[in-house]
């Protein structure tokens, strides 16, 4: 029998995880700090951070997330 294995989601993906989820909105600052968790040369993703990326992208493309344009 497996076990499904819960692995913690790293803090800058987790919080714009949570934020986008609870708001329906990807803020420009959400962005931004899912652009550098993702560019992080010094780490690998991990599967639970890969299924909340997918899962927000997904998200996104579905319009179920909005992206507001910059006020500037």
């Amino acid at each position: 029998m497996m076990t499904a294995s819960i692995l913690p989601i790293p803090q800058p993906i987790a919080l714009m995880f949570t934020r986008a989820i609870a708001n329906q909105v990807v803020t420009e600052a959400d962005r931004y700090n899912f652009m550098a968790a993702l560019l992080d040369l010094d780490r690998d993703l991990n599967s639970a951070e890969c299924q909340a990326v997918d899962q927000i992208l997904g998200t996104i493309g579905s319009g179920r997330l909005s992206l507001p344009r910059n006020s500037h």
